[in-house]
């Protein structure tokens, strides 16, 4: 496995094109993140990214896993943590978007700022 970009062989796309073996998950911390993880990490490297100290943890429960903590809210530290994730296995593979946060009350109910938090974690 090359350490640069996590890639074995590959495999092949439908187009013929080689495609890293990695996958980054976000929202992988969580059960849904890290069911998916889990489901892909055979012969992969499965990167984790989530809001949180648990991503380390549940990342270690992977053959070949890492975590990254990052809030995908800041535009910021999502361009910091991806730098991190590409400069360690190069371009992820597949990516798996897991992460959101939800508020039961009334639209009216919702302020503005818990709105943009919600639509940039969930879109």
């Amino acid at each position: 496995m090359s350490p640069r970009n996590g890639m074995q062989d590959g495999e092949a796309s439908s187009e013929g094109r080689t495609v890293p073996r990695t996958v980054l998950v976000t929202g992988g911390a969580g059960v849904i993140g890290f069911a998916a993880a889990k489901a892909l990490s055979t012969n992969r490297t499965v990167v984790l990214l989530d809001l949180g100290d648990s991503v380390q943890e549940r990342a270690a429960e992977l053959p070949d896993g890492f975590g990254v903590t990052c809030d995908l809210a800041d535009a910021g530290d999502l361009a910091v943590a991806y730098k991190s994730i590409f400069d360690r296995i190069g371009p992820p593979g597949i990516v798996i978007h897991c992460a959101a946060i939800a508020q039961v009350t009334s639209f009216l109910e919702t302020d503005r700022e818990y709105f943009e938090r919600a639509r940039a974690i969930n879109l």
